[in-house]
C-alpha cells in the first residue's frame, strides 16, 4: 500500500465491488475488485470471496394450544395444564402454510392404566426440517377409570 501522510493506515475493512448475486439460488464463489481510497494501492487488486445464500428463516408462536387425547377416550383423561405453547423455527417456505390450526398437540394415553402420569406432549403437522419447541413439554395427565 502507498503510505498517506507517512503512515501505512489499518484497514478493519475491505470495501469490495459489488457481486451481482442476480438468479443465484445458492451459495457460490465470485472474484471482487478491491476498492481503495484515492493514492492508495493494494495487492491482489482482486479477491475470491464466499456468497452465502440461504432462505430466511422465520419463527412462529401460538400461545394457548390445546392438547387433544391419543389412544383413549378424552372424558376419561385431565391434562394439566391443558393447554401449551408451540414455538417454532425454521425456513420461510417451510412454515408459509403452518398456523394454529394446522398443528395438533397431543398427548398419547394408548395402553396406560388408571393413575396420574407424566406424559411428553407431541405435535403433528408440523414440516420436515423445522425446529420446534413446547413450552411446558410434559404435562400431567390423570386418567380415570372408565
Amino acid at each position: 500500500p502507498t503510505a498517506l501522510g507517512g503512515k501505512v493506515p489499518t484497514l478493519e475493512a475491505l470495501d469490495l465491488s459489488l457481486v451481482d448475486v442476480t438468479g443465484q439460488s445458492k451459495s457460490f464463489t465470485a472474484t471482487a475488485r478491491v476498492v481503495v481510497p484515492p493514492g492508495m494501492l493494494v495487492s491482489p487488486e482482486e479477491v475470491s470471496v464466499v456468497v452465502s445464500i440461504s432462505e430466511v428463516k422465520v419463527e412462529r408462536l401460538f400461545s394457548g394450544m390445546p392438547i387433544k387425547v391419543k389412544g383413549a377416550p378424552e372424558a376419561t383423561a385431565v391434562i394439566e395444564p391443558a393447554v401449551v405453547e408451540v414455538h417454532l423455527k425454521g425456513p420461510s417456505s417451510a412454515l408459509a402454510g403452518v398456523g394454529p390450526q394446522s398443528v395438533d398437540v397431543l398427548v398419547d394415553l394408548a395402553g396406560l392404566p388408571a393413575g396420574v402420569h407424566s406424559l411428553p406432549v407431541q405435535l403433528s403437522g408440523v414440516p420436515a426440517g423445522v425446529d420446534l419447541s413446547l413450552s411446558p413439554a410434559v404435562v400431567k395427565v390423570t386418567i380415570s377409570n372408565q
